[in-house]
């Protein structure tokens, strides 16, 4: 089953963004796949990353200059 989610605001943060999923799909399994704003799938299974179905271009990293 699909379940999507709302779409974020045109005023997200950049962390909003980066961790902004598009939908969540759930087989019966227990396998989980979760799609993320910037084109990643993720595949989990027991909550733990299994593979990805497609691989993230680049990663956040939170600046930590104030």
């Amino acid at each position: 089953m699909r379940y999507y989610l709302a779409p974020i605001s045109d005023t997200a943060t950049e962390k909003e963004r980066a961790f902004a999923l598009l939908y969540i799909e759930k087989f019966i399994n227990g396998t989980v796949k979760r799609a993320f704003l910037n084109g990643t799938i993720a595949v989990y299974y027991n909550n733990v990353l299994v593979k990805y179905d497609v691989k993230p271009k680049k990663f956040y990293k939170e600046s930590t200059i104030d």
